[in-house]
């Protein structure tokens, strides 16, 4: 459950898309202190933010949508970091919610490491199980970032929790072990 500013910027960004364009993602911020700051209007597949933007992002929690109802990217991530955001949000064009944390320690570059090194991992296992037909390619690219995530979860990189619409695929947690 999300607090209830948090649900209230989550309600508000989920409106302002579906009213623009459900292509669209927006994110707003709300301060450390549970203050809704701003909503912003991105393009297809990001957000963009000036230096001031991020500035006032710091010990914040940043939610934004995505419209494919895919997991965090790893820009996502580095951005949270960057940012010292105390935890980041993506929301689902199917209701879907993310949302990761950055242990104090990790480093941006740590960040990019494992994700690359976990990207690879869960390529190579999910390649080899669509070449046999054991899983579709429309449910590889839907759940590819949770399986990610959840690998640097359970590596100690980010703190990762997700409530998924619908029932998560067991192949998902198979790939991560």
């Amino acid at each position: 459950s999300l607090p209830a500013d948090l649900r209230e910027v989550k309600r508000q960004v989920l409106e302002k898309a579906r009213q623009d364009d459900p292509g669209i993602e927006y994110a707003g911020l709300i301060d450390g202190s549970g203050k809704p700051l701003w909503i912003k209007r991105g393009q297809k597949s990001a957000v963009s933010f000036t230096l001031g933007e991020v500035a006032q992002m710091r010990g914040g929690a940043l939610t934004h949508n995505h419209p494919s109802s895919r997991s965090l990217s790893l820009a996502d991530l580095r951005l949270a970091k960057h940012a010292g955001l105390k935890r980041v949000y993506a929301v689902g064009a199917d209701g879907s919610v993310y949302v990761a944390r950055v242990p104090a320690g990790v480093t941006e570059a740590a960040i990019s490491r494992a994700s690359a090194k976990a990207e690879r991992q869960i390529r190579d296992w999910v390649m080899e199980r669509i070449r046999s037909g054991a899983i579709s390619v429309p449910d590889a690219e839907r759940y590819h970032h949770h399986a990610v995530n959840l690998l640097l979860s359970r590596r100690g990189i980010i703190r990762y929790h997700a409530s998924l619409a619908g029932k998560t695929p067991p192949w998902v947690y198979d790939a991560v072990r």
